[in-house]
């Protein structure tokens, strides 16, 4: 019989630092539309790794995407559709 520890289960979720070119990727924008909206609040700002190298934590990423989902099918539902 396996030992409980040998048992696969739920890893836990890796905070994984994505790079400018996967958001850019992921989120379907460019970098200048990138920039415009965290200077507006409305993405979430890169951490800083190095003096010049910036990342983003992969869950806010997601979190972003979700939201955006969800308020574009949310809005959709109110009163105007095609």
């Amino acid at each position: 019989m396996a030992s409980i520890s040998s048992v696969p289960q739920a890893a836990a979720p890796i905070n994984r630092l994505l790079r400018r070119k996967e958001v850019e990727r992921i989120v379907g924008l460019g970098r200048a539309h990138l920039y415009a909206l965290i200077k507006k609040n409305q993405f979430p700002a890169p951490i800083k790794l190095t003096e010049r190298t910036v990342a983003w934590p992969e869950a806010e990423i997601t979190a972003w995407v979700s939201e955006r989902i969800a308020s574009s099918r949310g809005s959709s539902d109110q009163g105007g559709g095609r």
